[in-house]
């Protein structure tokens, strides 16, 4: 994340902020109102002294830029490292684990904002959850909101269909819990790899060194077997329970509106590992661009992939923010036929749906 984050100042697309902010609702804020424009550093956050960074991905421009490709190129480049995976590279010290906290006090430890008001809490939001099920060794990488309850317990919102819930819900059918890890302020290509819709243990950890185009440097938890983003800012190791549910009330969804999704999954963290001067990375969830850019760029990519498998004229296809990453969408495709003046207008444009 940091390289990233020095390209875009070399650029000005970086802001930094010496003005002291709440992580109460003024984060959000500012996020908000620079929705469209530069990523934003807050170096002064009220009662921590962990900068806080967001905005880094509101532009297609940007997700291209941060993997060597340029937007026209984008989606081939994410499909290519899908069907391309990269074996990872285990080191032995990394930056993340520079120093640890044991038990960690989640809301003392790290600038969490409060996003929206009718929110019961504060979210992480850049948080990409690593597991792997001990018995099968079917490993996820994948993105989840998680609501600090108490100490060092932590709501987490996840779909029942998705993997990780998935792989939670077996482990508590054998009566264990579920080994996780949730690594926070990532390069780009692992936030991309975590949004992929991919086959129940395929490695995502992989795809993000392929999108990088070089193996990826991931470092051993150190309590558990699990292997994180050796070039992190910070980690979450613990557990993941799908028998002791929680509700979590209203929350800030992709459309703009509040959803209750009812009972979800509970994580209990046993260890924070960090760089000593690490950056806590968060997006702003809702309706807004980079929440909804990084589930729109993923799926379409899987779309298209998908597609192709039945109508390979298919070139392209986007999700953007007119359906807020998630429901509208387009395809672009190769015509064989002649084009006559009444064909011409739908071979030239998008065809949406």
């Amino acid at each position: 994340m940091r390289a990233f984050l020095a390209a875009l100042d070399s650029t000005g697309e970086l802001k930094s902020i010496a003005t002291p902010v709440n992580a109460e609702f003024e984060i959000a804020a500012c996020l908000a109102e620079a929705d469209a424009g530069p990523a934003l550093r807050f170096d002064s956050v009220a009662g921590s002294t962990t900068p806080v960074v967001g905005n880094l991905l509101n532009s297609l421009e940007r997700f291209a830029g941060s993997l060597g490709a340029t937007p026209a190129a984008l989606q081939a480049s994410i499909i290519a490292a899908v069907e391309g995976p990269l074996e990872h590279c285990i080191v032995s010290s990394a930056p993340c684990q520079e120093e640890v906290v044991d038990n960690p006090v989640l809301l003392d430890e790290l600038p969490i904002p409060r996003f929206f008001e009718h929110e019961r809490g504060r979210y992480i939001t850049a948080g990409a959850i690593v597991a792997k099920d001990r018995h099968s060794g079917q490993a996820n990488l994948s993105i989840a909101r998680l609501m600090p309850l108490d100490g060092n317990r932590a709501f987490v919102g996840i779909a029942p269909n998705h993997h990780l819930a998935v792989l939670a819900r077996a482990a508590h059918a054998r009566g264990e819990k579920l080994d996780i890890a949730v690594s926070i302020g990532n390069h780009p290509a692992v936030l991309v790899a975590s949004c992929l819709y991919l086959r129940l243990g395929d490695d995502e950890l992989k795809i993000a060194g392929a999108l990088l185009r070089e193996p990826l440097d991931v470092a051993r938890c150190i309590g558990s077997d699990l292997l994180v983003p050796a070039h992190c800012e910070c980690v979450l190791e613990g557990t993941l329970d799908a028998g002791t549910p929680a509700d979590e009330g209203l929350v800030s969804e992709f459309h703009g509106l509040y959803e209750d999704y009812g009972p979800g999954v509970t994580a209990l963290f046993s260890r924070l590992t960090r760089r000593r001067d690490a950056i806590f990375q968060v997006i702003l969830p809702g309706y807004h661009r980079e929440h909804c850019l990084l589930g729109g760029v993923a799926i379409a990519a899987g779309l298209a992939r998908a597609a192709r498998t039945s109508v390979p004229a298919v070139r392209e296809v986007a999700v953007g923010m007119g359906g807020a990453g998630q429901r509208a969408l387009s395809f672009r495709c190769i015509s064989r036929a002649p084009v006559t003046p009444a064909r011409r207008h739908s071979r030239s444009g998008l065809r949406s749906i």
